[in-house]
């Protein structure tokens, strides 16, 4: 035989083998239903009592640990902004702790310049 038809009988036969060890794989754990295309997982819950209604009613920030490299700038904390109602993010990257007030005005301006909104909650977890 050449060496192009073994080459060829081989992966035939691991495909097939491939296709049985899946589907007895989710046969054998109860994965039925997603063999044939249907969802077996019920959609998340959501547990939050009260989500933001329009734009700017609720603004979540977050200041991430220093990373472990600086960037070209000299920058090494990103502070992140999330819209609870979009989930649109703003992220602006800090030098130091001490330019958070500063950032945090300059993102209150600018968005509620865009948005013709006035931000109304601020929910922060930035130590």
């Amino acid at each position: 035989m050449e060496v192009r038809a073994l080459k060829s009988q081989w992966l035939d036969l691991f495909k097939q083998k491939k296709k049985e060890n899946w589907l007895w794989g989710c046969l054998k754990y109860g994965y039925e239903a997603s063999v044939h295309g249907e969802e077996i997982r019920k959609p998340f819950p959501v547990d939050k009592d009260w989500r933001a209604t329009e734009c700017l009613e609720l603004i979540h920030a977050n200041l991430c640990r220093p990373l472990c490299i600086e960037s070209i700038g000299g920058r090494k904390y990103r502070l992140l902004f999330i819209n609870d109602f979009s989930h649109v993010s703003w992220v602006y990257f800090l030098e130091l702790k001490s330019e958070i007030l500063e950032n945090f005005k300059k993102f209150k301006l600018v968005v509620e310049k865009q948005s013709g909104n006035i931000l109304k909650l601020f929910v922060n977890s930035v130590k």
